[in-house]
């Protein structure tokens, strides 16, 4: 049926007739033989993501011959998988999107169509995310709700697919939901009184798709009605951490899978396309803007505490001060109360639905490193073992205890993570349980058995504690007094090219060498530390800044990229020589760490530098609980070296601007290191002019910058704010 429905749509000629083909379609798809079924109803309501969306103002042939133009000659028209002849005005959800991540910035620009609000634009749903495609051996299968379709309608149910513009505000949808329920069921009018049970209906809400149902239930009164019942699957009732660290651009929100790994197992030229035609799957830039410019975005945030500052948990209401949605110029937090006010609170939820003679069931699982918090002076993302890959547990069960009309459900460890949980055998028995349907499928003898469940998105996020451990372990042989201040750089390329580090290696006698080293490097020798969190971790030396010293931090080599590092580079710099009195007189900081950083970073190429987008310092130390402030005239140098990256991005014309923060856990004050120099808060203040986000002691609010005084052997001019 699928197949075939796709094919259809395929043949369409527009957006509109492929609309009214959808709706057709659906119908012929909720009968047997022709005939309407009988079963029970059920509305099947998609998370974010699940729905493919598509651009309507792209007609058939202007799709093709963009597609045709991104495509290249890096896929093959007769191959299985080229998306020109396969709806390629999706921008997501199926094959015919594949040719955007040959323009991401294009697709980025249209993913943004409308306000993000209550006006889509350009962009309308297109049915559900569906890929199954085959080349040789080789299958990739991604129909995150087509299984469960299958078991409910094999079943008997009669089952509406709710496919909808997940970018839009919840409040919006749940009134088209409402609009589809009526035309499919009602005559396209509301009953103005409960319908017998045999024609109310079951809510199946995966993610986002139950906060969707539930805001309809419980804001329109005459809706609660018409429901029996509401199951939700992976709901973050009360919101998921990761969506705030998405919107700000610490995590990506695009996962690895489909695209990363379908790409690499099925357009192998692929990876060279990247490095000769500059091709990147979506961007860290472009994934932020476009995550930013959703309002359902801001509705899955947090409505509790989970951003450790420096007096301990914020008030999540502190948290999103000052955060807006760019397209409507909303602060975020009126965007949560628009959807959460008139929803039901948790202590009343239990007296509401026996009221309405109505259930909840929720259905949450567990297992999955799942983010659940964000330590912002750390620039720490925190994780708990707790949660589904995405949504933590006590997120997804609304309430510790069940009741009479509140069910709660947790399910057993080691199936489908979060994107994939409505493929579970363990959901779809409790649904057709709850149902009382009986399970065809499971009932055949002549059922397949099924490929062994994977987790999704269940790997570990690599952490600056985690590069601090290996450093601790590299300079244990050190003398003391040298790595007193680490500075743990993230550094992420802003431009969609290729990884900024070569990670290939080659074998020179015994020893392993870095085949296409950086600038500034000790030696091209590979070596090895090991992670306790990830295992192996190879890494080179890069030079000090003093002539007289040959290291001056760690430079670690790629891994594989995760869903949320998307290539990250890490460096480890430290002080080389001891920080105390005796250079106090004519210091000139050329052996702080952070001079380190500053000093690799400007003796690569330009073309190297120009195309930074993220640099993040963490600073810490060999010592336990103790990270360093930037010294006053490292402040100094930091706003200039922050000022000159973004003048050469402005003069190259990047249409992106670097963006800088750094954290620190120890106000550097006289205490018989470096007595000359303390940090500041006039001299924070000079690095926040210039574009750096901090967080740590004694940086409270943006005091007037100060000019910086000069020190002995260096010029101290910051150039002019960009």
């Amino acid at each position: 049926m699928y197949v075939w429905v796709f094919e259809r749509l395929g043949q369409s000629q527009d957006i509109e007739e492929q609309k009214r083909e959808i709706n057709e379609l659906g119908n012929l798809a909720r009968s047997v033989d022709g005939r309407p079924r009988k079963g029970p109803r059920v509305v099947l309501i998609p998370g974010v993501l699940g729905s493919a969306i598509a651009d309507r103002s792209l007609p058939p042939a202007q799709a093709r011959a963009i597609c045709e133009k991104n495509v290249g000659r890096w896929i093959s028209s007769s191959g299985p998988f080229y998306p020109c002849s396969r709806q390629p005005e999706l921008l997501w959800g199926g094959i015919g999107s594949l040719h955007w991540l040959f323009d991401a910035t294009a697709w980025g620009e249209r993913m943004r169509s409308g306000n993000g609000w209550d006006n889509g634009g350009n962009v309308v749903p297109a049915g559900l995310f569906e890929i199954d495609i085959r080349l040789g051996s080789t299958r990739i299968e991604l129909k995150p709700y087509a299984s469960l379709i299958t078991a409910l309608r094999q079943a008997g149910a009669d089952v509406l697919v709710f496919s909808y513009d997940w970018r839009l505000s919840n409040t919006h949808n749940a009134a088209l939901l409402a609009r589809e329920i009526l035309r499919t069921w009602f005559g396209g009018t509301l009953p103005q009184v409960s319908p017998p049970q045999e024609q109310q209906i079951t809510f199946i809400g995966h993610s986002m798709g139950g906060l969707l149902a539930r805001y309809l239930l419980e804001t329109q009164p005459l809706w609660a009605g018409l429901a029996r019942r509401l199951i939700t699957i992976g709901t973050p009732h009360h919101g998921a951490p990761q969506t705030f660290l998405h919107f700000i651009g610490r995590t990506f929100p695009f996962p690895r899978r489909p695209y990363y790994e379908w790409v690499d197992a099925l357009v192998p030229k692929l990876a060279a396309a990247q490095r000769s035609a500059g091709a990147r799957l979506l961007p860290a830039p472009v994934q932020t803007a476009v995550f930013k410019s959703m309002a359902s975005a801001a509705e899955l945030m947090p409505v509790y505490k989970f951003v450790q500052g420096k007096s301990g948990l914020e008030a999540y209401r502190d948290t999103y001060m000052g955060q807006n949605h760019p397209p409507t110029g909303k602060p975020v937090l009126d965007i949560i109360d628009n959807l959460r006010r008139r929803m039901i609170d948790d202590l009343q939820l239990e007296a509401w639905l026996r009221m309405r003679k109505l259930d909840y069931h929720c259905l949450a699982a567990t297992g999955v490193e799942t983010v659940s918090g964000y330590d912002r002076d750390r620039d720490r993302v925190l994780t708990t073992r707790e949660g589904d890959g995405s949504v933590p547990l006590s997120s997804a069960l609304p309430v510790h205890t069940a009741s009479s009309r509140l069910h709660l459900k947790t399910l057993a460890t080691g199936g489908h993570a979060h994107a994939r949980l409505c493929e579970r055998k363990d959901v779809q028995a409790y649904i057709l349980g709850t149902l009382r349907l009986r399970d065809v499928a499971s009932a055949s003898p002549h059922t397949a058995h099924a490929a062994k469940p994977k987790d999704a998105f269940g790997e570990q996020l690599i952490q600056p504690d985690d590069f601090l451990a290996m450093a601790r372990s590299i300079l244990s042989g050190k003398p003391p007094g040298v790595g007193d201040v680490l500075c743990i750089t993230r550094l992420m390329a802003g431009d969609g090219g290729g990884p900024l580090i070569d990670a290939e290696t080659e074998r020179v006698g015994t020893k392993f060498m870095l085949k296409n080293p950086p600038k500034h490097i000790a030696g091209r020798e590979v070596f090895s530390v090991k992670s306790p969190r990830h295992g192996p971790f190879q890494y080179i030396w890069i030079s000090s800044t003093k002539s007289t010293i040959s290291h001056g931090g760690m430079l670690f080599l790629p891994k594989k990229p995760r869903p949320h590092e998307l290539q990250a580079v890490y460096l480890v710099t430290f002080n080389p020589e001891r920080l105390d009195k005796r250079f106090a007189d004519a210091c000139t900081n050329a052996h702080h760490a952070e001079m380190q950083l500053v000093g690799w970073v400007e003796k690569q190429p330009w073309d190297w530098r120009v195309r930074l987008g993220t640099v993040l310092i963490s600073n810490r130390s060999r010592k336990k609980k103790i990270g360093y402030s930037p010294c006053a005239h490292c402040c100094d140098d930091l706003a200039k070296f922050l000022a000159a990256l973004k003048d050469l991005q402005r003069r190259t014309g990047r249409t992106f601007e670097v963006e800088a923060g750094m954290t620190w856990l120890t106000l550097y004050k006289y205490a018989g290191i470096c007595p000359s120099h303390p940090t500041t808060n006039a001299s924070l203040g000079l690095m926040h002019s210039r574009g750096w986000k901090l967080g740590g002691p004694c940086w409270a609010t943006p005091p007037p910058a100060q000019q910086p005084t000069r020190r002995p052997g260096r010029d101290s001019t910051v150039p002019a704010a960009p």
